[in-house]
């Protein structure tokens, strides 16, 4: 054309045409952990052909439909929202709680052994018989003594003891332990 740029210009210029073919991507939900895709249980959005040469053959994945994922999501929350409630039972329950561990001592006050926080949790467990406390996130955070400061590692002498267990997210109970002489 005479048009304000020669011809061989106007092409380069034009935009590109759609050359294949339109990728509508589905949606699966991972069975298994999938190297550089995704772990089991992740729903995520591929390309079909991915999902019939690679995943369906080796059984990561299944297709899912919008209504199935939000059952999915309705559960999860409800089951968070269970959760949480357990998390702040067990808090006002713990917070309350003291426990008492009586252990050999050596001359100068000093434990033969440790409590430490397998000691606790077993305790604890033993005591409240809860399966929220054999859940993975249930942990204890920290071990304080009288004055508040951290101790490294387990309790190594007699007296009283705070720990901090984390219950969930932004949920800890402080609980009383009391380590007294065996005698």
């Amino acid at each position: 054309g005479y048009g304000l740029y020669p011809s061989h210009e106007t092409r380069l210029l034009a935009k590109k045409k759609n050359t294949g073919a339109a990728t509508k991507k589905m949606r699966v939900k991972l069975l298994k952990h999938v190297a550089g895709t995704g772990q089991a249980g992740d729903v995520i959005l591929v390309s079909p052909a991915f999902y019939q040469n690679k995943l369906r053959p080796t059984k990561a994945a299944e297709k899912v439909s919008d209504e199935e994922i939000a059952l999915e999501q309705a559960a999860a929350d409800a089951k968070k929202i269970a959760e949480k409630t357990s998390a702040e039972m067990l808090h006002s329950r713990l917070s309350a709680y003291k426990l008492t561990f009586r252990r050999k001592v050596g001359p100068k006050g000093h434990l033969f052994g440790a409590v430490g926080s397998k000691d606790i949790m077993g305790a604890l467990k033993d005591e409240f018989k809860d399966d929220f406390l054999d859940k993975k996130f249930v942990k204890i955070a920290a071990l304080l003594n009288e004055d508040g400061k951290k101790l490294r590692g387990d309790i190594k002498e007699l007296g009283s003891f705070k720990a901090t267990i984390t219950l969930g997210k932004g949920i800890s109970a402080k609980v009383q332990i009391m380590v007294e002489s065996e005698s």
